[in-house]
């Protein structure tokens, strides 16, 4: 069978690399598609099992390839009732083809494979149909959406497969530190990938509330010894709250000799765009100097 991953924006290569497949793009999300048996990365955003590739967008919803995809939704989700609500989502970079005209093509083409399906919104089927390459289209069935293996996402967090990649760029295990750890999405992330987790900050009430290891400390001052953590991990706070980032950063590399930091002041690192912003994500040690000065 053959699987699509999504990915946020710049980190579709990561994704790929952990799954070795091929990186598409959709024109919102990265697209690792790849074959095999269903894994769910906690890098990925979404997971999904193909219905049909096609070059244009006739015969995306074929009766067999619906049958086919349905039973790894079976198996992977849950039975499937004899009257399903589904929900198509269309995404379209050809500005030729009209997504509207197309969404209600897929869903009339859905439900004559599936006579009895009626469309809905929301829907525990989501039928997906894409361009993800200039002459490829693709359809597939999601099987991370609503009651599925969609990881916790919190208001104003850090989207979980953000902080899961930003843990596998940090290496394997040991103890891992995250000083800004907001309401702890970076550890939860952390312990699932086997770190002995722990996480700081000025204001630790959120994170204790989500069953995290927590305890108040400034991030720019940090209360440990030197090389007594084996990474830190952190997305730090945009918008100069904190003053000159590297001055932080510095004192992150007397206590860790590795940090991995989601910010807008780096020159190097990953891309990764979140809530239409370009920031980096950047993996940094003591020879490194990947940050802006003079800020």
């Amino acid at each position: 069978m053959r699987f699509l991953a999504h990915a946020m924006p710049g980190l579709g290569g990561l994704l790929n690399d952990e799954l070795g497949g091929t990186l598409e793009s959709d024109g919102r999300n990265d697209v690792v598609v790849f074959d095999g048996r269903p894994t769910f990365p906690r890098t990925a955003e979404d997971v999904f099992v193909q219905i049909a590739e096609k070059r244009t967008t006739r015969g995306l919803i074929t009766t067999t390839g619906m049958e086919h995809a349905l039973s790894v939704f079976v198996n992977e989700v849950r039975p499937l009732r004899r009257s399903e609500g589904f929900r198509v989502v269309a995404r379209v970079k050809n500005e030729s083809v009209k997504r509207t005209a197309f969404r209600d093509e897929i869903a009339a083409a859905v439900q004559h494979a599936r006579p009895k399906w009626h469309p809905a919104d929301p829907a525990d089927i989501e039928i997906w149909v894409a361009q993800t390459g200039r002459n490829t289209w693709r359809s597939a069935i999601r099987l991370t959406g609503r009651r599925t293996r969609r990881h916790v996402e919190r208001e104003g967090a850090l989207r979980p497969s953000v902080a899961a990649a930003m843990v596998r760029l940090a290496g394997a295990s040991g103890l891992l530190l995250d000083p800004c750890c907001g309401s702890g999405t970076i550890l939860i992330e952390a312990r699932a990938a086997g770190w002995d987790a722990f996480g700081t900050d000025l204001d630790p009430s959120v994170a204790k509330r989500n069953g995290q290891r927590v305890a108040r400390a400034d991030a720019r001052t940090l209360p440990f010894a030197n090389d007594s953590c084996d990474a830190i991990v952190s997305n730090l706070p945009f918008g100069g709250k904190f003053g000159r980032v590297e001055k932080i950063t510095d004192d992150f590399l007397r206590v860790a000799k590795k940090a991995v930091v989601l910010t807008a002041d780096a020159t190097e690192g990953i891309d990764v765009t979140l809530l239409g912003r370009t920031v980096k994500l950047a993996v940094l040690d003591r020879g490194s100097a990947t940050l802006r000065r003079g800020r």
